[in-house]
């Protein structure tokens, strides 16, 4: 079997998974608890100061998917978010963050795409971040409460 994209050099195990998951090495149903496990990286359009906190006008970038469901743009890297720094210069910040509490704060509707533009990502339809978000708050015992992401 060959890999789908042998360029491309997992810097974390959540992008170890996810190459896995493309070549068929590890199937969806188990790479979707890591990620809810995961940290991700999100461009946003404001710096949260050291110590901050979110707040409700903090937007993060949102892209159109090819039928034009709206997506939640997240790496699985800082590094892989570079590129968005160029097509999207209102998004100039960026942050680290659990994706199971950012999962939280996504809007009914919406996606997500990880990896954006990248051959090593993919597009969660809306229908599958409900259900992601729904098993994510039945097992929270998150600290604080969810955001609301613009």
């Amino acid at each position: 079997m060959t890999d789908a994209n042998p360029t491309f050099t997992p810097m974390n195990p959540l992008e170890q998974a996810l190459v896995d998951t493309q070549n068929g090495r590890l199937l969806p149903a188990a790479f979707f608890p890591l990620l809810c496990d995961s940290q991700v990286f999100i461009l946003i359009d404001r710096e949260i100061p050291e110590g901050g906190s979110w707040t409700p006008d903090i937007s993060v970038l949102v892209l159109n998917s090819q039928s034009g469901i709206p997506v939640v743009a997240m790496f699985t890297a800082p590094e892989r978010s570079v590129a968005w720094l160029q097509r999207a210069p209102a998004f100039k910040f960026g942050l680290q963050i659990d994706f199971r509490w950012l999962l939280n704060g996504i809007a009914d509707g919406a996606g997500i795409v990880l990896n954006p533009g990248a051959a090593v990502g993919v597009e969660l339809p809306a229908n599958l971040v409900q259900k992601l978000k729904t098993q994510a708050q039945q097992a929270s015992t998150a600290k604080g409460s969810a955001p609301t992401l613009n």
